[in-house]
């Protein structure tokens, strides 16, 4: 029946009416008394005729499909499947009244790789038993296998049951290899429908796994590193955590109460002997039956500890080498570049520090050695400390300060710094981007704004002997140190006095106030103490605590000047205004005793500038502690504001320092030691004495103070204060050690691992060679592609266990060799937390074809593609409706025995022939 059809179906319900203008009238026409054989046959065969007459105005036909349709289930039975083997049978046992008419039917069961699990045609019976590996998900390799079984010059369809997560299906390639997969099919005329199959981990049901371990793959002899391990559950579970080191368990085993969701345990590892390790941990529930699949329950990892750390020190003193050698002991090896100044040249590191602890392991430089200044150079030490060293003195200092950025931010080493490096108000670039690094920021400049006056002597005398260039140069350096905060004034005077800069805030008009110092030139005529005047008349009203003049001159007054320079700054000091004045390189004692009575009567300070060239040393050296007061020399008592940071292990108290350059905290820093700074009278702030942050992927930690001296004199045989010195070390330790001038990614997608490797400075004429050597043994070398900015390669990692990447970099004629090791411990289809979502597979299926979530779809071909062949039965039945009338008529108009002697005369003359 499912062949026939009807034109006009609704003419079948004009059968009824026309039954019961049969069947009525003869049921009222025919008696008890005149029922017969005949009439029963008559009324037969009315209904046989009414019945056929509406068949045929129907339009009845019988219809042959003559195309035939081949259909394909590919069933995934992978790992992540396993527990819905059920479902997918009783899906595909539902398809024969899904199916296209004239239809053959065949099942492919896949995994990581696939089978015919059912014929063609042949009886379907389960999906379970089949023999392929269920431990990788490939569906884009199942629908390529698949695509090749159908006969030709039929339809062909692919019914795909899948979770839709296709392992790697993370990964860019992995999603575009399923997606060419399909469209493989739409090329080839291959219809494709999904049902999407829920994989998630059902309600109820137990498990536990390792989901991860976060460890460090490469560290330091005896620094603490740990192995914390990810467990999942999906139920409340007491389970057993157990590290091995080898075949060896490591301490007792943890007992650990789970909770549904995530949990990370603590495991220290040891780092007491150098060597290249081999650790593994296991995870199984207390009681059997709390775990559904014990595949994801172990984890291995490989660690390196190496010796001693490499240290870069720069210092510009003998006691502080000596101090750094003390600190850091036989524990680092040292490579000291020490420039004071001294001729040490002349002399041997033994003959300096060969008696001192350390010495075996330190490398020497002496004064003009250029230190390393590129990352190539610098990745190969762990740690750098700058020691109470102005960088400025360094060869190559500009490039030495990028490179030590990169390699901190990027490459996770420590930088520390101890003491002044005469970065704190200094605007120079590569200064502010050394002093970014730092977690404080050094000089006083949270107090409250100050107003200084600038009053340059610009008279003939000053040009001589470039004593008007010094003073122009002077002004400059001290613009430069004010705060941006601060407030300015520039007076130019000689015989007339000019505001060449009105006060205003040092941030909106230093630009200006630069230019105008630029220009200025020589004019006739000296008058200083009508010069102070003026500038008292400027600022004495102005609303500022502070209020700093100080003099740029020679000193050379007049014959005419009229008003005394010493009695003006007599005045501005009783007002609160305090002048200071800067001899520009006289030698002349008049002068010179003029200068310096203007100082002591403004209550300021007396400096003087020798020469050109020592304009900036002056100024730094002199000048600057007593703008910004960032020098703090008093006993303080020192906090204690984090006790429990690895500096501070062992340290329960330290005394007093007696001197420190104020450091203000950045907002993100971690404050370890502070001393209380008093701003002003009776108000005060914290000033950090010991502070760190991360600064990218290292570290950089600051000290304030410095590591011998008057300022330390408290600390010296101190119990607690050494310890805290010494603790230095360990916690600014780096992480992982890396001294190669590149980064390593490595990604495992359940199939295939890619390694990415960015060099820090592209070199194009670089070559990288990549040896792996796989978990059987076997090695395989490979030269990597360079695509202008890294290095990639991507290979199989058919097996779980270990794996050995020894990658070798060459440029020019210097070599770097790094090793890697990784280690494949499940396959990602036994994450029995793996999420699955239908969203997956319509993602990749786009509009290819339908996506259901409720078994097999109906199964229709397009009408133009089907071959049909049609019988039409109108002609027929109206032809046996009129056979029966005629029938009917010799039936009622005869009697039988007539009927029967009809055909009795017929056969007695057949029998005369």
């Amino acid at each position: 029946m499912k062949n026939i059809s009807f034109d006009n179906p609704y003419l079948l319900l004009i059968l009824i009416p026309l039954l019961l203008l049969v069947i009525i009238p003869h049921v009222i026409a025919i008696r008890k008394t005149n029922r017969s054989a005949a009439t029963a046959i008559s009324l037969a065969l009315h209904i046989a005729i009414v019945t056929l007459t509406t068949l045929a105005l129907a339009g009845m036909q019988h219809t042959t499909v003559m195309t035939k349709t081949e259909v394909f289930i590919v069933a995934d039975v992978s790992y992540s499947a396993d527990k819905r083997l059920d479902t997918i049978d009783e899906y595909i046992k539902s398809i024969d009244d899904k199916l296209p008419k004239n239809s053959r039917y065949g099942v492919v069961a896949f995994g990581k790789d696939y089978t015919v699990s059912t014929r063609i045609g042949a009886q379907f019976t389960t999906v379970k038993g089949t023999k392929v590996d269920t431990s990788a998900t490939d569906i884009a390799s199942a629908l390529n296998y698949t695509s090749t079984l159908f006969s030709d010059d039929v339809i062909k369809r692919i019914v795909l049951i899948t979770d839709g997560k296709q392992t790697g299906s993370d990964s860019k390639e992995a999603e575009t290899r399923l997606v060419q997969a399909i469209e493989n099919l739409y090329a080839k005329n291959i219809y494709i429908d999904a049902v999407y199959l829920d994989s998630n981990l059902a309600e109820g049901e137990r498990e536990v796994q390792i989901s991860g371990v976060d460890f460090t793959p490469s560290t330091y002899l005896n620094h603490k590193t740990t192995a914390d391990v990810l467990l999942r559950s999906s139920r409340d579970v007491t389970v057993k955590v157990t590290l091995f080191k080898g075949d060896s368990v490591v301490g007792d085993p943890h007992v650990v109460d789970l909770s549904e969701g995530f949990y990370i345990e603590n495991f220290t590892l040891p780092t007491d002997e150098e060597g290249s390790f081999d650790y593994r941990i296991e995870v199984s529930p207390i009681l059997s039956g709390d775990d559904y699949s014990t595949y994801n329950n172990s984890y291995e990892f490989h660690q390196e500890v190496t010796g001693s750390i490499s240290v870069l020190l720069a210092a510009t003193n003998k006691n502080d080498v000596i101090a750094a050698m003390n600190l850091y002991g036989e524990n680092a090896s040292l490579d000291i570049y020490l420039n004071d100044g001294d001729d040490y040249r002349r002399k041997t590191a033994e003959s300096l520090f060969g008696s001192y602890p350390g010495f075996e392991n330190a490398t020497f430089h002496f004064n003009d050695t250029a230190i390393p200044c590129i990352v190539e150079d610098l990745c190969r030490y762990d740690e750098v400390m700058i020691v109470n060293t102005d960088v400025r003195d360094l060869q190559n200092y500009t490039a030495f300060i990028d490179a030590i950025d990169t390699v901190v931010s990027k490459f996770g080493k420590s930088l520390v710094t101890i003491g002044d490096t005469n970065i704190q108000n200094n605007t120079e670039e590569v200064l502010r981007q050394l002093e970014d690094m730092l977690p404080v920021k050094y000089g006083n400049d949270d107090r409250e704004p100050k107003l200084y006056t600038l009053v340059i002597d610009v008279s003939l005398s000053m040009v001589q002997a470039d004593h008007l260039n010094m003073a122009r140069d002077s002004a400059l350096a001290l613009l430069e140190l004010m705060s941006a905060d601060d407030y300015v004034s520039v007076i130019i005077f000689s015989g007339d006095t000019v505001l060449a800069q009105p006060s205003a805030q040092v941030s909106s008009c230093r630009a200006a106030a630069r230019s105008a110092i630029k220009a200025i030139e020589g004019t006739q005529g000296t008058a200083i103490g009508k010069a102070l005047n003026y500038a008292y008349a400027h600022i004495k009203d102005q609303p500022f605590k502070d209020k700093q003049v100080i003099l740029i001159s020679d000193g050379l007054e007049g014959a005419l000047e009229q008003t005394s320079a010493y009695s003006v700054a007599q005045k501005m000091k009783g007002a609160g205004i305090t002048v200071s004045s800067m001899n520009m390189g006289t030698t002349d004692s008049e002068a010179v005793s003029r200068l310096q009575s203007i100082a002591v009567g403004g209550g300021g300070d007396y400096y003087l500038i020798e020469s050109l060239e020592t304009v900036n040393k002056t100024i730094l050296d002199k000048v600057a502690e007593d703008m910004v007061d960032d020098v703090v020399e008093k006993k303080t008592m020192v906090n204690i504001e984090v006790d429990n940071d690895k500096v501070l292990d062992g340290v329960n108290v330290l005394p007093d320092i007696n001197g420190y350059i104020y450091a203000k905290p950045k907002a993100s820093a971690n404050v370890i030691l502070s001393v209380d700074f008093e701003r002003e009278e009776g108000v005060y702030t914290q000033s950090a004495l010991y502070a760190t942050w991360n600064y990218g992927n290292g570290r950089v930690s600051s000290f304030s103070s410095t590591l011998w001296g008057d300022w330390m004199s408290e600390w010296e045989g101190d119990y607690y204060a050494e310890l805290f010195l010494q603790n230095i070390l360990a916690a600014n330790t780096p992480e992982v050690k890396i001294d190669y001038p590149y980064t390593v990614n490595h990604d495992y997608d359940g199939i295939h691992s890619s390694l990415e490797v960015i060099p820090v400075i592209l070199n194009p004429d670089a070559t990288l060679t990549a040896e792996i050597t796989l978990p059987d043994g076997t090695v395989t070398e490979q030269l990597l592609v360079f695509d202008s900015s890294k290095y990639t390669y991507s290979f199989e990692t058919p097996t779980l266990g270990k794996y050995q990447m020894k990658l070798t970099y060459t440029y020019s004629e210097k070599t770097y060799v790094s090793t890697h090791i990784f280690n494949v411990n499940y396959p990602s289809e036994y994450d029995s937390f793996q999420s699955y979502s239908p969203s997956t597979i319509k993602k990749v299926m786009r509009d290819r074809g339908s996506v259901s979530e409720a078994g097999i779809p109906k199964l229709e071909n397009n009408a133009d593609e089907v071959g049909v062949y049609v019988i039409t039965f109108i002609v027929p039945l109206m032809a046996a409706a009129v056979c029966l009338y005629v029938v009917d008529i010799i039936i009622r108009k005869l009697r039988w025995r007539d009927i029967a002697g009809l055909f009795k005369r017929s056969s007695y003359k057949g029998g005369k022939v």
